[in-house]
């Protein structure tokens, strides 16, 4: 504790609680000195919740009292309400996320969890463009072709149309393919 000096190795140790009405606060009370903190666990904020290749941290912040221990989060995949195994490496890619600190050990441990999802990213699919054709009116010949793109895929047309002679608009269709999928 900052306050009253006790070292790791002597008999000094810290309670901890949930903060009432609460599900993301932490409030740890020194045995010795009655003094404490509170920890809150929050998701990124949500301009950030879009995939971008970077880690995407849940953070702590102290606020109440002042913090002597180190806080580690660790995170789980979930699926529906089906959490992965917890790990320290903190999420990227786009999907569903449970963040979790916890404080104590034994019959004094304490967790709270923040959900949170990645949302897929909104892709740069570049400038498209098709060939002329020559003769044919066959979709199957149309190659679409793309520029300047960041996210792997592929294009096609979309299915149901009918080619037409002359210069036409016609709508594709882009489905990314690996991580960006």
């Amino acid at each position: 504790c900052p306050y009253c000096r006790y070292e790791k190795s002597e008999a000094h140790t810290y309670h901890y609680e949930t903060v009432e009405n609460t599900a993301d606060k932490i409030k740890a009370t020194c045995s010795d000195c009655e003094d404490s903190y509170t920890v809150q666990l929050a998701a990124p904020a949500e301009a950030e919740l879009t995939y971008d290749g970077s880690t995407k941290a849940a953070t702590t912040e102290i606020t109440a009292g002042v913090q002597s221990e180190s806080l580690t989060v660790k995170y789980a995949t979930l699926t529906g309400d089906t959490e992965s195994a917890y790990s320290t490496d903190v999420p990227k890619n786009a999907g569903s996320y449970r963040a979790k600190l916890t404080l104590g050990s034994g019959e004094n441990v304490v967790s709270v969890t923040v959900d949170y999802t990645i949302a897929k990213a909104k892709p740069d699919i570049g400038a498209v463009s098709a060939r002329e054709l020559q003769n044919t009116l066959d979709v199957s010949a149309v190659q679409l072709s793309r520029e300047n793109n960041t996210v792997s895929g592929t294009l096609s047309l979309e299915e149901g149309i009918t080619l037409q002679y002359g210069t036409h608009d016609y709508s594709y269709v882009f489905t990314p393919t690996g991580d960006d999928a």
